[in-house]
């Protein structure tokens, strides 16, 4: 994935990149997929704002939703991609608000806000997913967020 022309766009080898969604001001962003392929993006704006596009079902079509005021560097991953764990494994959304973290998941609809950690303080999130010993796992810096560097890859 990439920040283009204010725009998401992914691609991956011997595929034309496609520009899933047109955002301004992204100042960061991770993207992962849903056990049927739907892309899910969550991003943070230059204004602080923090926003999730993703496919809901009840649509059905796709949606951007806003987490609350004060949100920021918010990560994604789908928990558990090994076959035999499709059919229970969700898409993890996490983010820090108010020195602690939260999370919610896919089989909530995103609806209910979880509680990690309320010891993080002025710690940022720098990413989410599962580690070798198949525990979900999210790594944490005390480095702020740099307004002038590129947006990860």
């Amino acid at each position: 994935g990439e920040y283009l022309e204010e725009s998401i766009v992914l691609s991956a080898p011997e595929v034309t990149p496609a520009a899933l969604i047109a955002v301004p001001n992204v100042v960061e962003f991770g993207f992962t997929f849903d056990q049927n392929m739907n892309p899910f993006v969550c991003y943070e704006l230059a204004n602080g704002d923090a926003k999730f596009y993703w496919f809901d079902s009840t649509v059905p079509g796709f949606v951007t939703t806003t987490l609350p005021a004060g949100s920021s560097s918010p990560r994604c991953a789908l928990d558990d991609n090994r076959p035999l764990q499709i059919p229970v494994s969700d898409i993890i959304l996490a983010y820090v608000r108010e020195g602690a973290l939260y999370f919610r998941a896919q089989r909530d609809r995103y609806l209910v806000e979880y509680e990690l950690s309320t010891e993080i303080g002025e710690s940022r999130l720098l990413q989410v997913g599962l580690n070798e010993q198949l525990r979900f796992q999210f790594q944490m810096s005390t480095t702020p967020a740099q307004a002038d560097s590129p947006v990860p890859p």
